[in-house]
């Protein structure tokens, strides 16, 4: 997993609160994360930041690949669900 419960910042969100940010990740041919932008923001631009620098630092992918098997830029959408664990409520 390349975002967990751990990453959210203590206090960043109230205990029973939920924030999904989704991001669309640009993937290069050699199958990392080159580029990443919010696609539909949370209420919280902060956790949709850091979202998308835990995307850029983490992702890693098979790269995509054209018809004559060319390895290519991709696209991929990703969803976070941004929530406090239980044990820190």
């Amino acid at each position: 997993m390349w975002v967990t419960t751990d990453d959210l910042p203590r206090g960043s969100l109230e205990p029973d609160e939920i924030a999904v940010s989704s991001v669309l990740l640009t993937v290069s041919a050699k199958g990392r994360v080159s580029n990443c932008t919010v696609s539909s923001p949370s209420q919280r631009p902060e956790l949709d930041q850091l979202a998308c620098k835990l995307m850029m630092k983490r992702g890693r992918y098979e790269p995509a690949v054209d018809a004559d098997g060319n390895r290519v830029e991709s696209t991929d959408l990703r969803r976070v669900r941004w929530q406090v664990p239980k044990d820190r409520r």
